[in-house]
Parts: structure tokens; C-alpha cells; sequence
């Protein structure tokens, strides 16, 4: 389990055991439920000033387990799932219906692609 699962278990586990809702719990920190539940659920990263609050309101540590053990992870804890699966694959495919791959383009679709994006570059006639 990583540092930031850890985290989120314990917000809710600490939010349960007083006997509140997230409703109740964002009042108090002054966060909304829609907040608080997209956090638990780990939609949304725990950050300092949420975390700031839920110590200063309940007098838990939790900002100190962030800097001690959160700080540094990158992934977003919904992401960690496909990383881990990426991982350990052998295949790799891509799936992009709006737009045709690299090697596939003409040149006047590449033209077109780079225009849209509003880069201006000159593509080779070689091509």
C-alpha cells in the first residue's frame, strides 16, 4: 500500500470512528462533502490545506505523515492500477478515434493537425 492509499485510509477510518458523515467532517474543515468523498474515494489527492484543517480542527498528525511519506509520490492513486499493469505487459495498443497515427498521415493531414493545435511549423516537401 503506498503512502497516499495509507493516508486516505486513515481519513476515513479516523472520520467513521468519531461517528460523522463526510458532510458533517467538510463543516467542520470547512471543505465540501463532494470534497471530502472525492478524496476517501481517491479521486482527488489529499493536499496540505485540507489536511492543514483536518489536523487543526481534530488534532491528528496527518500533515506530517503527508511530508514524511506522501511528498514525492507522483501518480495519482487511480493511475497506479494501469501503471502497474503496464508494467508487467508485452503489448502495448493505443486507441485514439479523432486522430490518425504518425506514420499514417498525409501531409496535408499533418498540416492540418498542427494548424488546429496553432503551431506554425514548416513541413518538409521530402516527406
Amino acid at each position: 500500500m503506498s503512502g497516499s492509499e495509507y493516508l486516505i485510509s486513515e481519513l476515513r477510518r479516523v472520520r467513521e470512528s468519531m461517528g460523522l458523515t463526510q458532510e458533517s467532517w467538510g463543516e467542520r474543515v470547512h471543505f465540501s462533502a463532494k470534497h471530502v468523498g472525492s478524496i476517501e474515494r481517491g479521486e482527488r489527492p489529499a493536499l496540505p490545506n485540507y489536511l492543514g484543517m483536518v489536523d487543526k480542527v481534530f488534532g491528528t498528525a496527518f500533515m506530517k505523515f503527508y511530508r514524511e511519506f506522501v511528498i514525492g509520490e507522483h501518480a495519482p492513486i487511480w493511475l497506479r492500477p494501469f501503471i502497474e499493469h503496464e508494467q508487467q505487459a508485452s503489448l502495448l495498443r493505443v486507441f485514439q478515434p479523432l486522430a490518425v497515427p504518425g506514420l499514417l498521415q498525409t501531409e496535408a493531414y499533418a498540416k492540418t493537425i498542427i494548424t488546429a493545435y496553432g503551431a506554425s511549423m514548416a513541413v518538409s516537401r521530402s516527406l
